[in-house]
């Protein structure tokens, strides 16, 4: 089992500032926590030595693939491998990190300069890095400057990213490395210019490209595939909001289920390995709380939810027969800056500061899981991890009922709010709460922003 030292120098390089998640593959030898293959990108690759041919053959070979070995050991084991999956030597980084990783095994590193030796024949057949490391700070040096200067050169398809949650996903992953290709048909279901203030802060990076299209209109979207050297696709495009879509479903249907249908099929048609899938908790209907992955889902209450479970469905379909790598992340109330105005937080907000009635459908103890947006496009971009198919529950684990947030936003504002009550609506259920133990143990997922600071930041953006 790998000792803390080398946990270390894997778990720091990971969380900084530049993410090599689904990148660029890291290969520890042997296990980490008692888990094997605990790293595993969109390539396939998995972690064990015996596996990792298969995984490159299967995988894209054009992508860098680093290795962090213990004794030298594998980079032996890997020049047949090499040979057998046909990857060119020079996509591999490989660093030997011989600082006592063993704790069990009675494998030691490599005595004298035979390490040296071990190197520099890797690197007269090719490897393009090949180095020895007794120094941890050394080698973290040495994987920033290479990362720095060769780029990631890793582009992630981000639809509605001129959305709510789009726009901060895509900030994040060009923050973080990725090269980012954006699209979004700018409709007009709430006021655009929302819309356009997101994208403008968007094309302020360099490795942002933005296309207005529509993922409904299969053509408009087709060349953006078959001309992009496409990674992953996270589908943020959705026709959202419950109330709206018993009086209007049709592009609820259109956008949310042909849409997704589309991007899942041009995936396939292009092979790219990933697929991420926004869904909702209104899949869950009026479910016992709190809701589970593997909670009944059967009785949605809206036409929304009922969109959104077919997206699943379709999800799972295209990864049984075509073996593509689906996560399906089911979100809870998502607030915070720049939210969509017809979402309850920043209708709260807008009335009790501008000293307007706040209507409530109800009488105010109908709870939700309210979850600020900033710990969503965390658990969206670590999704990009997930092997397999997986459907994963990003909430906050802390229902409140909207008086208590009707409070949280009296007192952030200082004015008292003026209430209005209404009638229930059938479309609304009695209330969200995320069980999120998965998230945790899939994708080391955990919200850290609390409602209270969540509402500050939301109303200093307002």
């Amino acid at each position: 089992m790998l000792r803390s030292d080398a946990l270390e120098i894997l778990m720091q390089y990971k969380a900084s500032a530049i993410s090599i998640a689904t990148m660029q593959s890291v290969f520890p030898w042997h296990e980490i926590g008692g888990a094997t293959s605990s790293h595993i990108d969109a390539t396939g690759c998995m972690g064990s030595a015996s596996s990792l041919g298969l995984g490159l053959a299967i995988g894209r070979p054009e992508r860098p693939i680093w290795v962090l070995d213990g004794d030298g050991s594998l980079l032996m084991q890997l020049g047949s491998l090499v040979t057998i999956a046909g990857i060119a030597p020079k996509n591999f980084y490989h660093f030997i990190f011989a600082n006592g990783l063993y704790q069990s095994t009675g494998n030691q590193p490599l005595p004298g300069d035979s390490k040296f030796d071990l190197c520099g024949l890797a690197i007269s057949a090719g490897y393009n890095k090949a180095a020895f490391y007794q120094d941890k700070e050394a080698l973290l040096g040495d994987m920033e400057s290479i990362t720095s200067t060769d780029g990631l050169n890793v582009k992630i398809l981000v639809t509605g990213s001129a959305g709510f949650i789009g726009s901060r996903v895509a900030e994040l992953l060009v923050q973080n490395g990725y090269q980012v290709l954006g699209i979004d048909s700018l409709n007009n279901a709430y006021d655009a210019r929302l819309k356009q203030w997101r994208l403008s802060k968007l094309r302020a990076y360099a490795d942002y490209e933005f296309l207005q299209a529509d993922i409904v209109d299969y053509e408009s979207i087709e060349d953006c595939f078959s001309q992009n050297n496409i990674d992953a696709v996270i589908n943020l495009a959705a026709q959202a909001g419950v109330r709206n879509s018993s009086t209007n479903p049709l592009p609820y249907y259109e956008t949310n289920v042909i849409g997704t249908l589309n991007l899942l099929e041009l995936s396939k048609k292009n092979s790219i390995p990933k697929f991420v899938q926004a869904s909702t908790s209104s899949v869950y209907g009026n479910g016992s709380l709190p809701f589970k992955e593997n909670s009944n889902t059967d009785n949605p209450e809206s036409p929304y939810a009922a969109s959104k479970k077919s997206a699943e469905l379709i999800c799972h379909t295209y990864h049984t027969l075509n073996d593509m790598n689906v996560t399906v992340l089911r979100y809870f109330t998502v607030y915070g800056p720049s939210g969509r105005p017809d979402m309850a937080v920043f209708r709260f907000i807008h009335w009790i500061y501008e000293g307007k009635p706040v209507i409530l459908f109800g009488d105010g103890s109908q709870q939700r899981d309210f979850t600020y947006i900033d710990d969503i496009a965390s658990g969206t971009i670590a999704a990009l991890n997930c092997p397999n198919f997986n459907v994963i529950n990003l909430g906050n684990d802390r229902p409140i009922d909207l008086n208590s947030l009707i409070k949280i936003i009296e007192e952030t504002l200082n004015k008292k709010a003026i209430l209005q009550l209404g009638n229930d609506n059938p479309a609304d259920v009695k209330g969200t709460w995320a069980h999120i133990s998965e998230a945790k143990r899939i994708l080391k997922w955990e919200p850290s922003v609390s409602i209270e600071e969540g509402i500050k930041r939301s109303v200093d953006w307002y």
